[in-house]
């Protein structure tokens, strides 16, 4: 998850509510994809390759399509920022953008099940094929690793000719942990997962580094020109985190 004193997770209330609310939202969104990668990583992890095991696999996935959707979700906001020249925005949407395509093939599904029945082309089955790299301590040999599992896994209609389906490892340099380089492949589409998070990692630092003492220094400069406390305005941020605990009686 993000760390508390984020920034997406204390927008300050100052800040002109459309850019608010979609940093606001941001931040929920971006909170959410890191939970699905992480408990996705964990049920790999734990995952048996050598027997079944229906409701992990079928979890792995569930997650895998969170992801999707929250990455289409995030780039829709960030789609809505302000227009201000931050490339590293850019670059994020733009390397992101299969998210989306993923996304709305499976939102047109059902118009398009008579075309998929009916193509002879080969891919992925309906739901989805996921990919990732499982180390082992036995993997290494004098401290350096030697070996290593591609683990492959995949859910729904086999599509086309009926064949075995494996997707390729992310090419990123293969992570020294239980598992890592996560790839999902479906309608057509290829996402890299474990590089997603490399990519939101380095969004969230241009967020605390650059917008974030830009967003502050312009409502300081605000509330001084209208005579305003600049501190004041600052003090009140984020949004959520409220519980309420009620006890109810029950009978006469």
């Amino acid at each position: 998850m993000l760390p508390p004193d984020s920034f997406l997770l204390r927008v300050p209330h100052a800040l002109e509510a459309n850019p608010r609310l979609i940093l606001d939202c941001a931040g929920w969104v971006v909170n959410s994809i890191l939970i699905s990668f992480a408990d996705m990583e964990k049920v790999a992890e734990a995952m048996p390759l050598d027997k079944a095991s229906a409701e992990l696999e079928h979890r792995l996935f569930v997650h895998c399509w969170s992801i999707v959707d929250q990455c289409h979700t995030l780039r829709s906001l960030l789609r809505r920022l302000p227009s201000t020249p931050h490339p590293e925005i850019a670059d994020f949407i733009a390397k992101t953008a299969s998210y989306t395509l993923i996304r709305n093939s499976m939102d047109h599904l059902s118009g398009n099940l008579s075309n998929l029945v009916d193509s002879q082309h080969q891919r992925a089955p309906l739901f989805g094929a996921l990919v990732w790299i499982k180390v082992e301590p036995n993997d290494y040999v004098d401290g350096q690793l030697a070996t290593y599992k591609a683990c492959s896994v995949s859910t729904g209609m086999v599509l086309g000719k009926p064949a075995a389906w494996m997707v390729a490892p992310a090419p990123n340099e293969i992570a020294a942990t239980p598992v890592s380089n996560f790839r999902f492949e479906a309608l057509d589409h290829s996402v890299d997962l474990s590089g997603l998070i490399a990519d939101i990692q380095a969004l969230l630092r241009h967020f605390e580094n650059v917008v974030k003492p830009r967003v502050e220094k312009n409502i300081r400069a605000s509330a001084q020109s209208m005579g305003l406390d600049p501190d004041e305005q600052l003090k009140h941020r984020g949004s959520g985190g409220l519980k309420i605990a009620m006890m109810i009686r029950r009978g006469p």
